[in-house]
């Protein structure tokens, strides 16, 4: 699978995440878009917002990074479950900038979280989501 573009914390949290397991099966992860199975699963995406003082090259620019982890599943407690096990694995695992030399993450912190029913066409059953938003703080290493 290719690196994501955008930004350099996916890589980190995308090895992070992808280690997890619920039940008996490790949890499917994609990048930006659903993986193809079955739920339970995860998905990370970045650029929703955020606020830059420079490119993540530049060596004396902080940047402030959008995150955001959806976890879906078959029932309401199924994604939740799932989101926990992501939120637990993110706090105790520390991020590194994927690539960049000489960049630190200060912080990450919980910004925005949300619960959704996602009807999609063809399927017989809704899918439910469970989405949190994150604001990772970078600077120069």
């Amino acid at each position: 699978m290719a690196r994501p573009k955008r930004n350099p914390l996916l890589v980190s949290i995308y090895n992070i995440l992808s280690v997890i397991s619920l039940g008996p099966k490790d949890m499917p992860v994609g990048r930006g878009e659903a993986p193809e199975c079955d739920p339970p699963y995860l998905i990370i995406s970045s650029g929703f917002g955020g606020d830059f003082s420079g490119p993540w090259t530049d060596p004396d620019a902080d940047e402030m990074a959008r995150i955001q982890i959806t976890a879906v599943g078959e029932t309401d407690e199924q994604a939740a479950a799932a989101l926990d096990l992501a939120r637990e694995a993110l706090t105790r695992t520390a991020l590194i900038a994927e690539g960049v030399a000489d960049r630190t993450v200060l912080s990450v912190n919980l910004d925005v979280s949300r619960n959704l029913l996602v009807e999609q066409r063809g399927l017989p059953n809704p899918l439910f989501s469970h989405i949190d938003q994150y604001l990772v703080h970078t600077t120069p290493g």
